[in-house]
């Protein structure tokens, strides 16, 4: 690592080796092509800080390419190619190299993205969509891109349905709970903002269907409800969580505590909020 540093260094602060620093690049990227050490990442950074010609980008560019076709999974390097044909200014190979195997949300969120990039948004919008449907793994990028175009057109109906969307195909950002999802968050923000309580309690309803059930939530449902509405709302949530409780003790062994930590924690919180003691002690 320190030789690396210091070769960057010294090439960077001399002209004159251009050759030798070709050279440095050429090795570098052929030992890092054989991908046996856990200095992989650390070269490729110290060839992208040697490179300053086009002619060293291309080097790059060449040794990548030929390592691609024996790769099971291109999609990482195919976005390293991209980035490196942006650089020298040829959109051309980075478009063609963008569209080859797309498979994963990446792939398809990295040619949307070009495509924005390109004053295109039409097409990207359908490379949005086509990996929505196609994608595998993240879309979290491709989701936010759908919802900034419908906030855009003030279409919140959109969101909503792409919201369930994302409930349906479990595809919630980084699969976390309801309110750290960024669709969720513009909708309760938009909801908020226009006093628009059908629309929350909707929300509420959605997330307790889910069982995206913890103290905030509690809280939250709380404060947003009228008094009505809570005294039926309210019990639900206790219910829920105590029969997800009940289900897991009748499942696992008498030994084992009952109940996933989670949903024994939360119910110990809402009673400890509420100052139920006693339902707090069972």
């Amino acid at each position: 690592i320190e030789t690396m540093e210091s070769l960057v260094e010294i090439f960077c602060d001399d002209d004159t080796l251009q050759e030798e620093k070709a050279e440095i690049i050429e090795e570098l990227m052929d030992y890092y092509n054989q991908g046996n050490c856990g200095l992989v990442d650390w070269m490729y950074e110290s060839v992208m800080e040697l490179c300053s010609e086009t002619s060293d980008y291309q080097i790059v560019i060449n040794k990548l390419e030929a390592r691609l076709p024996k790769e099971s999974f291109k999609s990482y390097y195919q976005g390293l190619l991209s980035d490196l044909y942006e650089i020298i200014g040829d959109t051309e190979s980075q478009r063609k190299a963008l569209e080859k195997n797309l498979q994963y949300g990446m792939d398809y969120w990295r040619l949307a993205k070009y495509w924005f990039g390109q004053g295109n948004e039409e097409k990207a919008l359908k490379i949005v969509n086509e990996g929505l449907k196609k994608g595998e793994g993240r879309k979290v990028e491709l989701y936010e891109a759908l919802q900034k175009h419908y906030q855009k057109q003030n279409d919140y109906d959109q969101i909503l349905a792409l919201f369930e969307r994302k409930i349906a195909k479990n595809e919630l950002d980084g699969h976390q709970n309801f309110q750290h999802d960024s669709t969720y968050k513009c909708l309760w923000n938009f909801y908020s903002k226009q006093n628009n309580y059908e629309g929350k309690t909707k929300l509420l309803e959605m997330r307790l269907i889910n069982n995206d059930i913890d103290l905030d939530f509690y809280k939250e449902a709380e404060k947003t409800l009228h008094a009505t509405d809570w005294q039926v709302f309210e019990p639900r949530i206790i219910n829920n969580l105590k029969s997800h409780v009940q289900k897991q003790k009748q499942m696992k062994p008498a030994w084992f505590p009952y109940g996933s930590p989670t949903e024994i924690t939360v119910l110990a919180e809402i009673y400890f909020y509420k100052q139920d003691i006693e339902m707090l002690f069972d």
